[in-house]
């Protein structure tokens, strides 16, 4: 197999939340510039998730989901709902068919989590997982919608992304700083919380990911 190696270029896109908050909360609530400060962390690491799994990467970060070098595998040309683990386990093989390494993590929608968990053997007992996704890591996140469209399904599919996620790199040009803007709401009897970061997403070995499209409820 012939090698290819090369520099990932990084491109600082900038991340912006700005809260707004009267003075009179801030003085009676003396945790509310630390819960407001939590928030925003929160709100802020949740969407360099989003960018980092599903945005285009026009003006914005290149999700793996948009990463047209990863592998994809399909439940059909309308979708299809989960009836087991065998859609996981092709998954794996399109990624080990181009000599990637064995996913050790799938990340999912939580209704497509809840599915997985709810799916029962022919006895009634929870399904077990196949040895090969046994210790997969399942995690789910708001960030993969359920409203994906696959043929004539409707607004009804949703994916998951499998993957190495060490071959996932995010690149922080400058971290989340929180600065507060006591003076420029001032008129309006309210405080400013402004968060700015600058980052990017890339991917270094795109064929250890695949995502599974058109998994519908």
């Amino acid at each position: 197999t012939d090698m290819s190696i090369g520099a990932l270029d990084f491109i600082a896109h900038k991340l912006t939340c700005l809260i707004k908050v009267s003075r009179e909360l801030l003085q009676d609530a003396g945790n509310a510039s630390t819960v407001i400060m939590n928030a925003i962390a929160t709100a802020m690491a949740l969407e360099l998730d989003s960018a980092a799994l599903k945005r285009s990467g026009s003006g914005c970060p290149l999700g793996i989901y948009n990463n047209t070098n990863i592998n994809t595998y399909s439940l059909g040309t309308d979708g299809a709902q989960l009836t087991g683990y065998d859609d996981l386990l092709y998954g794996v093989r399109e990624i080990v068919n181009v000599n990637g390494p064995i996913p050790k993590t799938a990340i999912m929608s939580p209704r497509t989590l809840i599915g997985y968990s709810l799916t029962k053997s022919g006895d009634g007992k929870p399904l077990e997982r196949p040895d090969l996704v046994k210790n997969m890591q399942f995690y789910d996140t708001s960030k993969m919608p359920v409203n994906e469209v696959q043929g004539s399904s409707g607004a009804v599919c949703s994916s998951i992304i499998l993957g190495g996620f060490e071959s996932l790199v995010i690149g922080i040009r400058s971290v989340l700083e929180i600065q507060v803007l006591n003076e420029r709401y001032a008129d309006y009897g309210q405080v400013g919380f402004l968060a700015t970061m600058r980052a990017d997403t890339a991917v270094y070995q795109p064929k250890a990911f695949c995502k599974i499209i058109g998994v519908k409820a």
